[in-house]
């Protein structure tokens, strides 16, 4: 199993759930995360929001192992994720 290609996709997987969520204005965490396995929930202790992709046998793919998608927060809008390297990486592919 090639490491690198694991590493590779779950990064992609959370830059696209950090796109998406700075993009929707919630704010996400990633707690206890490592190269075969990434956990994505709210950062407001009382929802219920919650993602968790891992690898599936020893082969470099993933699956989609717990989904719930109901958002009882309400929307930031004053991002913390939207940190100053991913606006640069925005900014960057629109010009």
């Amino acid at each position: 199993m090639d490491i690198s290609n694991a590493v590779r996709c779950l990064k992609d997987f959370k830059e696209g759930m950090m796109e998406y969520f700075v993009l929707n204005s919630y704010q996400v965490c990633f707690p206890k995360n490592d190269h075969s396995k990434v956990r994505v929930v709210c950062k407001t202790n009382e929802c219920p929001f919650t993602k968790y992709v891992s690898r599936v046998g020893e082969i470099t793919t993933f699956q989609l192992k717990t989904l719930e998608l109901t958002h009882t927060c309400a929307r930031v809008f004053s991002n913390k994720n939207a940190n100053p390297k991913w606006v640069a990486k925005v900014l960057l592919d629109k010009f």
